[in-house]
This record gives structure tokens, C-alpha cells and sequence, in this order.
């Protein structure tokens, strides 16, 4: 017994909505040891025999590479020496790579761009890579990734003897940005912590031991305070011991410094992994900043699976895209399903348009003279479906045989099959308006790309063409004086140049009367019926060819049947007279004559 499951893999608690979807197929085929959807954009990744393969959503292969792939961040994704945390280079989304000097590797763990920059280091330096692949001119002791616009650093003047310690802020195109309040640039010795750029336009500068607030928009600096209402700047939050004491790294992902406001109180700001502010706390309260990131794709799907007998096939909503045959569906984002098959994984995809266009007949109706009538099959690949090994698929019984060794591949995608169609039972030989009794379908599949498709119903408008008439001779109709009914007929047939004769059955129907036919020529009948009865007899001709709907010719006969009338009383016996030669005169009887009517 066959028993199915329908199983519904969400790749997102969302639902999604769309047009439907019509066909699937495979966009990557079944050859990698493993399948993955890659991070940052719509891209996948397969890797086989050491070898990462980046796909785009549609199928294409971009580029292939034994490094490992990070994820797409503004559009470059970095490669790394698999085994070590060296940099190669990187690729955009075109799969063009842009390789990059030897001795380059990750800083704090974030090989990714970010405002146009890639913070890589070098030796015991930090630097910037933009997207060129250009390695720029600053070295730096510390660095951060850029964030918004901005990155913060710490170097040396004097880099070579390591003399002249300072902070810098660097903009988007790679200039140190003036840092100043109330008209007083501060000097490099004042400054002494300077703080990434969140996304909300705000960093933290500690200078002449004050902690200001820096906005990326205005590049301007202002004064921290214990709470908004505070407009004594006796009161602005600083530094009452070392750096090193107020700013404290509390885990591998949070830092937070600790400024005082006298008697106000503190105001503690707590950063991330990348010296990004989280948030702030002063006397007003905690204030967390918000992390707008980029809008991210719902990967929610309609995509269903169904199991039966250990396979699985595919389903759109309600509408089935592949039946089952697949070994494993292993997960599914939005349009696209990750597939094990033989053991090897690749991924199908969804299409709302396309679907494969199934005609008989070019789509003109059928008309049916004999049992089979020749017809083309014509099947419109999709596009993108190599028509090169794709084949009709014809189950039995369903009113169709084709010829394989017809099909013939034509370049715009279409197959063409020179087959017979058996002629549907209890078919009309006339159209109707609605054409609800001319409609017949036959269930087909299409075999491509290592799939199947579902069963396609091809529906046909037919009729049976009747080609044979029957003709009964009136004159030729007589009855016998026991009821039995002789009359002609002959059936005779339209045949077409070149239409070999086809044998037909030919019989009459008389309501449970005893009947006979003769044939006297190729065309020439005579019907019998015995014993009618008193009153109506309908006799019907009938003209089968097997396989076909019957011809009938009715005609009814009234037949009435002879009464023999009463003889009058019997005279005195006498002897009976002779004619003149000596012969005796027959006695007279009353005649019997049977009565019909056409």
C-alpha cells in the first residue's frame, strides 16, 4: 500500500506569497558532496573534491576557488587561505576576482568590507584595503574596521622609532579627520580614545581627559553630561583616572569606559567587539543605540515536500511540481530546494512562468472515422531545458501510442511525436456549445534533466465523424401471411482517396423479435424479422465498425395481423353440382390477407 506525507519545510516563519509556481527544475545538478546558501546575498555554494563553487540564485556559475569564502559584504566576498587566516583576495558579485598581495591576513576576526574597506593587517600593522584591491598608504598599531563612514586608529608620527603616539579618525576617502570644540583643534597629546561610529551617527572622543560626542554627520564634538537637562559644562563627564583603569574589556565582545560627573554621578557607555557604541547610561538612564543594518530577504517558502514509498516530491501551495522521485529534500528558501540525489547534492528551482505546452493535432479537434486516428504530438520545452534528452512519456491506457523512433528536436526547444489516438467511448458526432461532450483528455508526462513531471492533462475537442449511410427501400418492404417482415437496404460509405475499406458489423434491433440478415453485395442487405407483433414494431438497422460509436436507421412497421371471418350456417348437405366437362366446383373459402403500414 502507498502511503504519503506531506512535509512543509519553512526556511522563515513568514508567509510568502507570489505568483504560482508552474514547473521545476534543476539549476545546479546533483554532483557535490555538499550545498550551502551563502550569507550577505542570494548566492549559493557547493563544495566538492576541495573546490567551493559560488552559484548565483538562478543557477549560474560565478567562480570557483579551493580558499575558503566569506560572506558578501557590500558586494565583495573575501577569500582565505583554507587553513590559515591569509587573504588572497576577493570577488564581487560578477565573480570577478581582484587578488591581493602576498602576507596579508584577517583583523579581529571580520574579513569583510565595510564602507568601502577591507581592514586587513600586515606584519604587526593594521591597513586598508578599498575596493580596488589598492593596499592604502597608513599603518596603524590599532585599528577597527571601518563603521558609517569613519575608522578609528592609533599609530606613531614617527612609525619607524615609534615615537609620537597618537589617535586619528580616518573619513571615507582615507583623510584624517580635525577633531575640535568651541574652536580648539585638540592636539595629539590630548587625545586619548576615539570610538567607531555607530549606526546611528555617534562616537565617543576622550580629549583633554572630557568625553565628548562625536556626530559623523556635522563632524562635530559636544560635551557629555550626567543627564540632558545639565547645561553646566562643570559637569562634563571626564576622566578621573588612567585610560587604562576607565576603559575595561569586560568579554571578547563588549568594552566599557567609565567616565565621572563629579557628584552627578558616572556615565558608562558600553562598545562591541569593534569599539562600537552599544549604549550609554547616565543619570537620565540607559539609552540603547539602534543597529539598522541592511533589509534583509524573507526566504519564506510555499515550497511542500511529499514522501511516498521512501521518495519525495515537490509541491507549490496545493500545486504538485514534481511527484515523487527525489531521495531527499534536506531544506528550502524561498523559490529554490537543496536536493540529495544518489548521494549528491544540488538545488531545484521554482519557475511561475514557462511549464511545458502539450498539443495534439496542433490543438484543432479530432475527428475520429475509424477507431484510431493518426495525430502529431507536439511538446514546447521551456526555456532553459535542454530538449537534447528530454521525451513524452505515455502511461498505458491513456488513449495515445506514440512512435519514439518519430521524435524529432527542433532548435527553438520542441519535440514532435507522430502517434495514434484511440477514440475516446461514448463520443458524439456533433459539437456541442459548451463543448462538454466533446472534451477528452489524455494524461502525459515530460521526462527532462534526470526529472519527471507531473501527469499534464493534453484536453482535445473530438467528434466522430460518421461516414456511413444507411438507406432502406420502402417499395422492397413485405409481410407474409405468418408475420414475417422482408425489406432492402443498402450501407454504403464516403471513403477518402487512399482510405483502405474498413469491415463493419451489421445487425437489427426488433424488441426481442427473432430476426436475420443477409448480405447480397458489397453494399446490398436483406433484413428479416419474424413473427411481428400485432400493432407498432420498430426495426432498427444497426452499423458497427469496432471501436466506434454505431450507426442506427429506424423505421417503424404497424402491422395488423389477419382475422379469418365467420362462415354463415351450413345448408342441408347436397350433392355438389359439376360443370359441364363432369367436374366437380371447389367449395368457396373466405381469403386471409395480412395488413401493414410504413
Amino acid at each position: 500500500m502507498k502511503r504519503a506525507t506531506i512535509i512543509t519545510i519553512m526556511a522563515a516563519t513568514l508567509t510568502a506569497t507570489g505568483a504560482k509556481a508552474q514547473m521545476a527544475r534543476w539549476i545546479i545538478p546533483p554532483a557535490y558532496s555538499a550545498i550551502h546558501k551563502m550569507s550577505g546575498g542570494d548566492f549559493l555554494l557547493t563544495d566538492s573534491a576541495d573546490m567551493t563553487i559560488l552559484w548565483s540564485w538562478d543557477g549560474k556559475r560565478l567562480a570557483a576557488t579551493s580558499d575558503q569564502l566569506s560572506s558578501f559584504s557590500e558586494q565583495m566576498a573575501v577569500t582565505i587561505r583554507k587553513g590559515t587566516n591569509g587573504i588572497s583576495g576577493f570577488y564581487n558579485t560578477d565573480g570577478h576576482f581582484t587578488s591581493l598581495p602576498d602576507g596579508l591576513t584577517t583583523a579581529l576576526g571580520f574579513p569583510y568590507f565595510s564602507s568601502g574597506y577591507l581592514l586587513v593587517k600586515q606584519g604587526q600593522y593594521y591597513r586598508y584595503v578599498n575596493r580596488q584591491g589598492n593596499v592604502l598608504n597608513g599603518q596603524y598599531v590599532v585599528a577597527y574596521p571601518y563603521s558609517n563612514g569613519y575608522a578609528t586608529c592609533y599609530t606613531y608620527r614617527n612609525l619607524e622609532k615609534q615615537k609620537d603616539p597618537y589617535y586619528l579618525l580616518l573619513d571615507a576617502e582615507g583623510h584624517e579627520v580635525p577633531l575640535s570644540y568651541n574652536g580648539k583643534t585638540f592636539g595629539d597629546n590630548e587625545v586619548e580614545f576615539i570610538s567607531s561610529v555607530n549606526d546611528e551617527g555617534v562616537g565617543f572622543v576622550v580629549a583633554a581627559r572630557k568625553l565628548y560626542r562625536f556626530s559623523g554627520k556635522s563632524r562635530t564634538l559636544t560635551p557629555v553630561l550626567a543627564r540632558s537637562s545639565e547645561t553646566d559644562l562643570r559637569n562634563q563627564a571626564r576622566l578621573d583616572r588612567s585610560m587604562a583603569t576607565c576603559l575595561v574589556r569586560q568579554n571578547d565582545t563588549a568594552t566599557v569606559l567609565t567616565a565621572s560627573c563629579g557628584t552627578s554621578g558616572n556615565v558608562y557607555i558600553w562598545f562591541d567587539n569593534r569599539l562600537i557604541a552599544k549604549s550609554i547610561q547616565t543619570q537620565d538612564g540607559q539609552k540603547h543605540y539602534s543597529k539598522t543594518g541592511h533589509a534583509q530577504r524573507s526566504y519564506a517558502t510555499p515550497l511542500r515536500v511529499l514522501r511516498e514509498d521512501g521518495k519525495m516530491g515537490l509541491y507549490w501551495d496545493t500545486t504538485e511540481l514534481l511527484p515523487p522521485q527525489l531521495d531527499q529534500v534536506t531544506t528550502c528558501y524561498a523559490d529554490i530546494a537543496f536536493v540529495r540525489q544518489d548521494n549528491r547534492y544540488g538545488a531545484i528551482k521554482a519557475y511561475s512562468d514557462g511549464g511545458f505546452n502539450i498539443s495534439i493535432n496542433d490543438g484543432k479537434p479530432v475527428a475520429f472515422r475509424h477507431r484510431t486516428q493518426s495525430a502529431t504530438v507536439t511538446v514546447a520545452m521551456p526555456e532553459g531545458i535542454p530538449v537534447g534528452e528530454a521525451r513524452l512519456i505515455v502511461p498505458r491506457d491513456a488513449g495515445l501510442d506514440i512512435d519514439p523512433g518519430s521524435v524529432s528536436r527542433s532548435d527553438d526547444g520542441t519535440l514532435r511525436y507522430e502517434g495514434l489516438l484511440y477514440m475516446p467511448e461514448s463520443l458524439t458526432d456533433r459539437f456541442y456549445d459548451d463543448g462538454s461532450q466533446n472534451e477528452t483528455s489524455y494524461p502525459l508526462s515530460v521526462s527532462y534533466d534526470g526529472l519527471l513531471s507531473p501527469v499534464i492533462d493534453v484536453k482535445v475537442k473530438a467528434l466522430h465523424e460518421e461516414y456511413h449511410t444507411i438507406s432502406v427501400d420502402p417499395k422492397s418492404i413485405t409481410v407474409s401471411t405468418d408475420g414475417q417482415l422482408q425489406f432492402l437496404f443498402t450501407v454504403t460509405a464516403d471513403t477518402v482517396p487512399g482510405e483502405e475499406p474498413t469491415p463493419v458489423d451489421v445487425s437489427l434491433q426488433a424488441d426481442g423479435l427473432q430476426w436475420n440478415v443477409e448480405q447480397l453485395s458489397d453494399t446490398k442487405y436483406r433484413g428479416i424479422v419474424n413473427d411481428l407483433y400485432d400493432g407498432d414494431n420498430t426495426i432498427t438497422v444497426k452499423v458497427e465498425e469496432q471501436g466506434c460509436p454505431p450507426l442506427f436507421h429506424r423505421f417503424s412497421a404497424n402491422y395488423k395481423k389477419p382475422v379469418e371471418k365467420k362462415s354463415k350456417p351450413r345448408p342441408a348437405k347436397t350433392t355438389p353440382k359439376s360443370d359441364d366437362k363432369g367436374k366437380t366446383k371447389p367449395k368457396h373459402e373466405t381469403p386471409i390477407k395480412p395488413v401493414l403500414e410504413i
